[in-house]
């Protein structure tokens, strides 16, 4: 049954009380924290020291009022809940009382109205559950009963379908409220709307007529979102910003999250995967690969207005590498300019490596030829920021970042949303003025995306798996594509029993693969028999296909040097004690079926899971890795050599660092991704990892949205998106 939220009912009692003129009472202020209740009891955090006095009476013959006739001096004024999404217009006389995170409450003194707008994100909701929710919780008597009247279909401003009836509330004891009560979902929220008069009676026909008055002035699809015209703006779905995820040198998300909008890079990447220039107009490489030249764009400001120039992105870049900031990103992106391996170890007070020739020069040295560099600069740590922003405020300066990006910070409201406008200094302006992200919602983003919520939903295998039909409606707005991404069971080769060939052949020959991605995904991801994934340059179509043989599985498990007595097996995942995670308990009882061994999980902190892994991981950690730039460096070498921040599970092959070092400096494509593909040989003989399957990626675009194009990889986007007028 659906009840309503206990904020909604404890202040249809309070307005109950402090809007009738015969019972005076203070207004009280509501909680704004207050937690849903989980059971059909709803319980007020504190109790009232007024009750709802109903007097019970015969018929529900509603007494004969004057025709309303508005005073010809006034005029309707418009209400915007920008924290609820909704507008309304309010009809001469009649004022907002009260509003929170929950419900706007308004009034008409002179004729006793009272009108509550609730939005919940619910999705649409049987009428029944509604109206049997707020009988109980109106009387708080889980015996109350409801009488439906006068059931008619209504519709909202913006066409959303309403249903209004007349209810009658009537507790154990007999006693009687009366209410205007109406209905509406769109997308993910709905909509609450309840009215009543002084008496608590079944409103007049004048009463009604002026409720109604109310009601179908509601829009649920709002010209405004959080003070910025939703005409202009590319609406998303986000989640709460942490301080890192608004700082470049701490992130650990691409340039297509929220640090991209701030900042930018020397070089970032195009859709098409290539380098293109960003704050630098131009580079030189000197012949032997070592030395970098860079030239600035002429010009360049932050938002602020401040000149941009070389001696910043220095200034940058020594920040990212100061063991003090805590980056986990800057030795793996910067790690290849001569000095920054000193600075991070605190050996040094500058990187040797960068030279400031002029304003608008910067000249790098490497510590040997990396194709790949330019590519690693197009991820966050290298960004450019501010020294004074940052040295003003050393806390909380990213909350009020001075851009260097596409966009500014409009506006961060709390745990609600997100908001980005179009940065004027930027050496290309973007096309879209703002950027608008929904933070903390319940609903599902299809549900949003429907609703006309949000403009670009990533889909979960159920509602990808319904779009994909043809005869869905949503059909022809979804795109797709084969990601550079790769569900990987990374293995620790150290630690017992899987210090043992034989141990890790075992488990990964009792693996279903094909069953399992039927189960959990419906067939929506594709198999993955490589580490690297099919669009990756390197990928290899010669290595053998993993096969699921639980006879070779259980022989291999009795070749191995526990086959009398086999320790101990836990595998990691992302999560808190009490999840369960549907891979893992796959994969845990596909060992204990077909090898009769039981592996034990331990669920690691979701935030800062790599770091957390990569200190405290146990035999096997399950690892979904997404490409940052397309080069099979940033797979191979990232997470299988021995001294790398993303080599979760502790593996180690020197056989295997020593090529994959030898491949970072080989400049001749060719033999570069030959080594690449030995090491990957490598790595899958000693079953260094299970890879599980490669993900393809689903969303749904709206029509209003052009210039977006779904890639294979995080890639900053929305400075070249734009809205169809």
């Amino acid at each position: 049954m659906k009840i309503l939220h206990p904020l909604i009912l404890l202040s249809l009692l309070l307005a109950s009380v402090a809007c009738n003129p015969e019972t005076p009472a203070p207004t009280a202020t509501l909680p704004p924290t207050q937690t849903p209740q989980p059971t059909a009891t709803i319980t007020p955090s504190y109790t009232p020291t007024f009750t709802l006095t109903v007097t019970p009476t015969p018929t529900d013959t509603p007494t004969p009022t004057a025709t309303f006739t508005p005073a010809p001096t006034a005029t309707p004024r418009g209400y915007y809940a920008s924290n609820l999404g909704f507008s309304l217009i309010l009809p001469a006389g009649w004022r907002l009382q009260e509003e929170n995170d929950m419900i706007s409450i308004f009034t008409k003194a002179a004729s006793g109205l009272l009108s509550i707008v609730g939005i919940e994100e619910a999705g649409e909701v049987p009428l029944e559950d509604n109206v049997a929710g707020v009988c109980i919780g109106v009387w708080q008597d889980e015996k109350a009963k409801y009488e439906i009247t006068n059931q008619q279909e209504l519709t909202l401003s913006d066409g959303t379908p309403a249903t209004q009836v007349d209810l009658t509330c009537a507790n154990s004891a007999g006693e009687k409220a009366s209410f205007l009560f109406a209905t509406a979902a769109k997308g993910a929220r709905s909509l609450i709307f309840l009215a009543r008069n002084a008496s608590v009676q079944p409103l007049s026909q004048a009463q009604t007529r002026e409720v109604q008055l109310v009601l179908q002035s509601i829009s649920l699809g709002t010209t405004l979102l959080y003070g910025v015209d939703r005409a202009e703006a590319l609406v998303l779905l986000g989640s709460i910003p942490q301080p890192k995820d608004l700082d470049p040198a701490r992130t650990v998300y691409s340039a297509a999250d929220y640090v991209g909008h701030l900042f930018s890079g020397l070089v970032r990447l195009s859709a098409q995967f290539q380098i293109e220039p960003d704050l630098a107009e131009s580079w030189t490489v000197s012949p032997d690969g070592l030395v970098y030249t860079f030239k600035l764009r002429g010009g360049l400001k932050f938002q602020s207005g401040k000149l941009l120039t070389a001696e910043d992105v220095r200034y940058s870049w020594e920040r990212a590498a100061d063991p003090r900031t805590g980056s986990t990103t800057a030795a793996t992106y910067l790690g290849d300019i001569v000095g920054v391996k000193d600075k991070l170890a605190g050996k040094a007070q500058q990187i040797s490596g960068i030279q400031v020739i002029d304003e608008r020069t910067l000249r790098v040295q490497l510590d040997g030829p990396k194709p790949y560099f330019l590519a690693k600069l197009t991820y966050p740590s290298s960004f450019v920021v501010s020294r004074e922003n940052v040295e003003a405020n050393p806390k909380d300066w990213m909350f009020k970042p001075d851009a260097s990006g596409p966009f500014r910070l409009k506006e961060y409201i709390e745990n609600e949303a997100l908001i980005f406008e179009r940065n004027p200094a930027y050496h290309t302006p973007a096309n879209l003025r703002y950027v608008v992200y929904l933070l903390n919602r319940a609903g599902t983003p299809i549900s949003y995306f429907e609703g006309g919520d949000i403009d670009i939903a990533p889909l979960s295998n159920e509602a990808a798996q319904r779009v994909l039909s043809p005869d869905d409606p949503l059909h022809a707005q979804l795109q797709t594509t084969t990601s550079l991404c790769n569900l990987l069971l990374q293995m620790n080769n150290s630690q017992p029993p899987l210090d043992d060939l034989n141990v890790r052949k075992a488990l990964a020959l009792a693996i279903d693969k094909d069953q399992m991605i039927k189960l959990i995904t419906n067939n929506m991801h594709n198999r993955s028999d490589s580490i690297l994934p099919p669009a990756m340059p390197g990928f290899s179509t010669s290595l053998p296909k993993g096969i699921f043989d639980p006879q070779a599985a259980q022989q291999a498990l009795k070749d191995s040097k526990y086959a009398v007595s086999l320790p101990v097996i836990t595998i990691n995942a992302s999560g808190y004690a009490g999840d369960e995670s549907p891979v893992v308990s796959a994969l845990i009882d596909m060992w204990k079926k077909h090898l009769g061994i039981q592996v034990n999980v331990r669920y690691l902190e979701p935030e800062d899971y790599t770091a957390t892994a990569r200190k405290q991981h146990d035999h096997m950690v399950l690892y979904g890795w997404c490409a940052d730039y397309p080069d099979p460096e940033n797979f191979l070498d990232l997470l299988y050599h021995s001294d790398s921040e993303f080599n979760v599970s502790g593996y180690s092959n020197p056989e295997v660092d020593a090529l994959l070092e030898q491949a970072r400096t080989t400049t001749d494509p060719a033999k570069r991704l030959g080594l690449y593909q030995r090491a990957e040989a490598l790595l899958m003989g000693d079953y260094a990892a299970i890879p599980l399957w490669n993900w393809v990626l689903y969303e749904l675009v709206s029509p209003r949205i052009q210039g977006y194009t779904l890639t294979a990889m995080g890639i900053p986007f929305v400075h070249k998106v734009s809205i169809k007028k």
